[in-house]
């Protein structure tokens, strides 16, 4: 028995010392922060070595935004009561388009489908894009408003 623990003190400081942090380098990474989660949907802050996004997704669609058009599209987005009332004064279909930076929000009201709004890409010609209910585009208004400030924490947080 003795000869055994004295064989296996050496091989475990020869493995510990393989695990030293700065024998390590991390040269590509990505971090993401669930901020918030509506029905399906959810909102994240992801951070990579090039670049901070925030990700707007659902079960199988998401779309990603610099930190400022995602400001833009929770300013937009605060407007959901507003413009679903208004389009209900109309009464029948409508659709309204507004740009928020690089980023396109159209909203949808259709009699049998109700009031929805689609998020995506100004200049997007495939993938990318996300459909919220009414209630989940009010609830994701507000986190995107501060979308730069929690970008601006992430970065501050996670660095290679």
């Amino acid at each position: 028995m003795r000869f055994s623990a004295v064989l296996a003190a050496p091989v475990f400081f020869a493995l510990l010392h393989v695990a030293v942090a700065e024998d390590f380098v991390i040269d590509e990474f990505e971090f993401t922060w669930k901020v918030a989660a509506v029905g399906k949907s959810g909102l994240s802050v992801t951070k990579t070595q090039d670049s901070t996004l925030v990700v707007l997704n659902g079960d199988m669609e998401w779309v990603r935004m610099k930190p400022t058009d995602a400001s833009a599209v929770g300013a937009v987005l605060a407007q959901s009561d507003e413009r679903y009332a208004a389009m209900r004064a109309k009464g029948g279909e409508a659709r309204e388009t507004v740009s928020a930076g690089d980023i396109k929000v159209s909203f949808w009201l259709h009699p049998e489908h109700g009031f929805n709004v689609s998020i995506s890409p100004a200049k997007r010609i495939f993938g990318g894009s996300i459909l919220l209910d009414r209630k989940e585009a009010k609830a994701f208004g507000p986190w995107l408003q501060k979308a730069e400030k929690l970008a601006a924490f992430v970065d501050a947080k996670i660095k290679p």
